[in-house]
């Protein structure tokens, strides 16, 4: 439901949304909405939403990364069931030598929890993490001084490819760039973008 969420809440005019057609999921009826970026710099070919048809409860998520036939990340229900549980089913007993503490746990709301910009623009404000957010939407990427915490050469070496500029870590959604600099860069964005970022 999170990764719905969050994908639902990256709509903006770079997102092109559809309606596709009809699928069982966890053994329900559902509908599937598909959100496809219009920005060109992303990895990301689209983001497949499965929608429960009778509660409108997403059932699954499926990322396709461009240029790639299966998912690159998929999470779904195999089962679900929206009846609400027996009273009975939360009764505990405790043993009688046993010392009972209630506390109450008050859970985020996650409609009040930031999309990741807003979390990089906080983090960046913040007096020891220093993270410039450059772009928006799909093409957005984030940038950071290396600081202390860099692997060793050797696995930086074994990990990545050497470009101009520096070495660079592309996977099929996220490519991620460590400048001779000392700066990171990191994106669901094309290596291009990121050199571009950087030279810039």
């Amino acid at each position: 439901q999170e990764l719905a969420e969050a994908a639902v809440t990256a709509l903006e005019p770079s997102t092109e949304l559809t309606v596709g057609q009809d699928e069982r999921v966890a053994g329900r009826d559902a509908y599937t909405l598909s959100l496809r970026p219009r920005a060109e710099e992303t990895l990301v070919e689209a983001v497949t939403i499965a929608v429960d048809g009778e509660t409108g409860f997403p059932l699954g998520v499926t990322v396709t990364a461009r240029g790639q036939e299966a998912p690159a990340l998929q999470v779904q229900y195999t089962a679900i069931d929206f009846r609400a549980p027996d009273a009975d089913l939360f009764d505990f007993t405790p043993p009688p030598d046993a010392v009972v503490e209630e506390e109450v746990l008050e859970l985020p709301d996650l409609a009040e929890l930031p999309d990741p910009a807003t979390f990089a623009e906080e983090m960046r404000r913040h007096d020891d993490v220093d993270v410039d957010v450059v772009g928006e939407g799909w093409a957005t990427v984030l940038v950071a001084p290396l600081g202390e915490g860099v692997p060793d050469e050797a696995v930086v070496e074994e990990l990545t490819e050497r470009v101009p500029g520096g070495r660079l870590l592309s996977t099929s959604l996220v490519s991620v760039l460590l400048t001779d600099d000392g700066r990171l860069l990191a994106g669901a964005v094309t290596p291009e973008r990121l050199l571009e970022v950087a030279g810039g």
